[in-house]
């Protein structure tokens, strides 16, 4: 009883210092009203907790202490859980990372995991001699998530400052065979990943490798379309995959908001007004209406009363509204 009663009032003391700290800690540099806040409901709740234990272990029978000891615990027992858990996930997203660099996350075939291996090192002399093996015959597996060798070296490539080496694995891999559209109809074409935020010479060698400019995603819209989405070598890699016969009048299935969209329309939206330039150059239909109406005028015109309301109107927009008159009445 009388060591029940000593831990309740170590707990006691515990929370009372933590609640003072924090108390005359709450108003220190760097935090915000939101953060100030939620810490006074924090202490507010602690305070109560306080009370409680203090209650509790002043009444003088064992089931009051074993109360307060349980109560006080609590606390002690889910911080500490949080500890150890967070520790637990930290590692495994550790040991997902490291597999996901080195290849075994996609690859657990032994054969395939060599090539993996080759191409995480960039070992170039090492993946040259792979190639030469029955393996070359299986470079279009698909591994986990659907990824191919090509995928994996892709990645490599589009995750460095300096893509060289993954772009000579990337080489390799398609003098032997890889190609970047597969049998698996579950897998992404390997041009859109590189689509999104690779470099624009990454998506030049595909597309000189005859990788497809049309390709589409997983819910069936066209490459352009993501290409636009992010801002990595945008304009490049828009005007790499109309050279290669992008179709500029592409349509945007019906998904999400951009559904029935075509890519000038997309563009505009996105605010990427040299892309909308390059579009027009390339044959891109600016009479286009979607089934509801909207077109390209109507984003022009939006935008042209925002910049107006802002007091700076780009120089790019000044010149693709200059170039889309320009179209429309020699029309």
């Amino acid at each position: 009883m009388k060591t029940l009663t000593t831990s309740n009032w170590l707990l006691v003391g515990l929370y009372g210092i933590i609640l003072l700290f924090s108390f005359f800690n709450i108003n220190r540099r760097g935090n915000d009203a939101a953060g100030i806040g939620m810490e006074t409901g924090l202490i507010f709740f602690g305070g109560i907790l306080l009370a409680v234990l203090i209650g509790l272990n002043i009444i003088p029978y064992r089931w009051s202490k074993l109360t307060a000891f349980s109560v006080g615990l609590l606390p002690v027992l889910v911080v500490s859980y949080n500890f150890v858990s967070d520790r637990i996930f930290a590692y495994l997203d550790k040991q997902k990372n490291e597999a996901i660099t080195n290849g075994s996350y996609y690859f657990q075939d032994a054969a395939l995991l060599d090539v993996a291996r080759a191409i995480a090192k960039e070992d170039l002399p090492r993946l040259q001699t792979l190639l030469q093996s029955p393996v070359r015959q299986r470079l279009n597996e698909s591994g986990n998530d659907h990824v191919t060798l090509l995928d994996f070296a892709t990645f490599r490539a589009t995750e460095q400052e300096n893509p060289k080496q993954a772009m000579h694995c990337m080489e390799l891999l398609l003098a032997n065979g890889a190609t970047t559209q597969t049998t698996d109809t579950a897998r992404i074409p390997t041009q859109i990943w590189v689509s999104r935020q690779g470099s624009a010479a990454v998506l030049e060698l595909l597309l000189k490798k005859g990788a497809d400019p049309n390709a589409r995603n997983s819910y069936g819209a066209p490459i352009l379309f993501s290409t636009i989405d992010y801002e990595t070598d945008r304009f490049l890699k828009v005007k790499a995959l109309l050279e290669h016969g992008a179709n500029p009048n592409s349509i945007h299935p019906d998904y999400g908001w951009m559904g029935h969209y075509s890519p000038l329309l997309y563009a505009a939206n996105n605010q990427a007004w040299d892309v909308c330039q390059l579009l027009l150059e390339r044959g891109a239909d600016f009479r286009y209406q979607t089934p509801t109406g909207f077109m390209i005028d109507n984003v022009v015109v939006h935008y042209e009363n925002l910049y107006a309301d802002n007091g700076n109107t780009p120089a790019d927009f000044m010149a693709f509204k200059k170039k889309l008159r320009a179209a429309q009445s020699s029309k």
